[in-house]
């Protein structure tokens, strides 16, 4: 539990200092799924309340699995929002390369990211989120992912 909290200590720093957080360190401490399953519990409630679907039900929490799925999310909205601030367009070859990598690592169709993308727009937390990081950032997914889908 330490080593969590120290993680989020240091990630906090991070943010507060507008830099990025080594991925490796990242989520160092959720050795467990207990640890995530506290993780996302905000989420889980949000998503409970709202579309009746609880996350922690689906099936256990592998923590290494979890560990390597948040660093891939962490690095695809990172260069997502990086491409959106440098001005490359949402059908630029390298943000269509990063989609096809990313839903290639996640083992998803080019129609099952366009959906979610699409969700990501319309769910008030999830789009909070994308926005929170890079303004635009949730609208930018959605075209990049109706361009890949094409």
């Amino acid at each position: 539990m330490n080593e969590l909290i120290q993680t989020l200590d240091e990630s906090i720093r991070h943010a507060e200092k507008g830099e990025a957080m080594d991925q490796s360190e990242m989520f160092k401490g959720f050795s467990s799924g207990k640890e995530w399953e506290e993780a996302l519990q905000e989420q889980n409630q949000y998503l409970q309340k709202t579309y009746d679907y609880n996350l922690l039900e689906e099936r256990p929490i592998e923590a290494e699995e979890m560990n390597d799925k948040a660093m891939e999310a962490s690095r695809f909205m990172n260069g997502m929002a990086d491409a959106l601030r440098s001005g490359l367009k949402h059908d630029h070859e390298q943000v269509q390369d990063s989609i096809k990598q990313h839903i290639g690592f996640l083992g998803i169709t080019a129609a099952d990211f366009q959906m979610q993308a699409r969700f990501f727009i319309e769910d008030d937390f999830h789009r909070s989120v994308l926005e929170h990081q890079q303004t635009g950032l949730s609208y930018y997914m959605l075209a990049a992912a109706e361009a890949f889908a094409g």
